[in-house]
């Protein structure tokens, strides 16, 4: 698994990946757009159009201190994955990546807000195999989209294995 993930990163990272059209605080106001915010302080969007694909999508990107509304065209789009970077006390990179189909945005003539619920859920799990006990989980984000945490560009693993241990669990 790991070897066909890094195939796809190092497909995606190529020139021969799609370039995805990109909106930013300094893309000028297009014709018949309308500005469009976040709460996202620095990191993406990607916007597909409601029942399209991400291929067909743009990536709204937002930077830490522009906080001008980005020109999108009126419709309703549906959000395929947002990435949101943010630096801890420490100055240790920390960014939070979630796919799927979240949200639906409607850009009107007045633009439109995008109010990303930013907290991350762990679902849990445990399982007895042949080799011991395994425990891990997912991370989930807006609207239930799959997530990943990414500290320092290092995914984090949240799996990790007990061998040959015994003991009592109490309760209360």
């Amino acid at each position: 698994m790991l070897a066909t993930r890094k195939a796809i990163i190092d497909y995606l990272k190529s020139d021969k990946a799609k370039k995805l059209p990109k909106v930013d605080g300094k893309t000028p106001v297009a014709t018949g757009s309308s500005g469009f915010a976040a709460n996202i302080e620095d990191g993406y969007v990607l916007l597909a159009p409601k029942g399209g694909k991400p291929a067909d999508g743009t990536r709204v990107v937002f930077t830490k201190g522009d906080t001008s509304p980005r020109s999108l065209p009126g419709g309703e789009y549906e959000i395929r994955r947002t990435v949101v970077n943010r630096k801890d006390d420490k100055g240790v990179e920390w960014s939070l990546w979630a796919t799927g189909t979240g949200q639906t945005v409607t850009v009107g003539r007045m633009g439109g807000k995008l109010e990303l619920d930013l907290d991350v859920t762990f679902k849990a799990m445990i399982k007895r195999g042949p080799k011991g006990v395994m425990a891990g989980g997912s991370f989930s984000a807006d609207s239930g989209m799959g997530a990943s945490i990414v500290k320092e560009k290092a995914r984090i693993q949240p799996t990790w294995s007990v061998d040959g241990a015994t003991g009592e669990c109490t309760y209360g």
